[in-house]
């Protein structure tokens, strides 16, 4: 007659392999999930794409060195980057652009992150009907109507340093009037 009183080292393994299975099909749901919630967060921001644009330029612009101005908008140097894969923010070196491109038929304003971990720079759509982006000279830290929006004069134009408050002219498409945006740097 047989004793039993508890599981065989077998069976017990097993239990530990079906457990660890279904933990780690648990976790790429919620994962997953995760993920998904954070880009439809950013994609249904549609009723406020002026404060969400300053959201996301402030977190560049926190730590960024210096800029310059690019044909389709501007891009800087900073610290403050987005990993793709889990949409979250980390603080290793970039160069992040922000540019207006058409994209079927709608303007659309973009971020593009190169930096030396990745081989391919890292892309978002960041707001549709946005006609320009461009960083405006101010005598002062508030917002000045006089205020000529910085070109550039070549495709290599030098890395300017960060002044203590960014002036950035945005044109959305449904007003003819552009919007300034005024971020403290410092």
């Amino acid at each position: 007659m047989r004793n039993d009183r508890g599981l065989t080292l077998v069976e017990l393994l097993v239990a530990i392999a079906i457990a660890g299975m279904l933990m780690a099909a648990a976790m790429a749901a919620v994962t997953s999930m995760a993920q998904a919630d954070k880009i439809s967060q950013r994609t249904e921001s549609v009723a406020n794409p002026i404060g969400d644009i300053k959201n996301l330029l402030s977190a560049d612009i926190a730590n960024a060195r210096g800029y310059r101005p690019t044909a389709k908008g501007f891009e800087m140097q900073t610290l403050c980057s987005i990993d793709g894969r889990y949409m979250e923010l980390r603080h290793l070196p970039c160069t992040v652009a922000y540019e207006v491109q058409e994209i079927a038929g709608q303007k659309w304003l973009i971020r593009i992150q190169s930096d030396s971990d990745n081989a391919k720079p890292y892309k978002e759509l960041v707001s549709r009907h946005v006609v320009e982006i461009a960083v405006a000279e101010s005598a002062n830290k508030q917002t000045d109507d006089n205020a000529q929006p910085v070109r550039a004069a070549s495709t290599q134009s030098r890395w300017q340093r960060i002044p203590p408050a960014m002036t950035l002219k945005i044109k959305p498409d449904t007003n003819d009037r552009p919007t300034d945006l005024v971020i403290q740097t410092r």
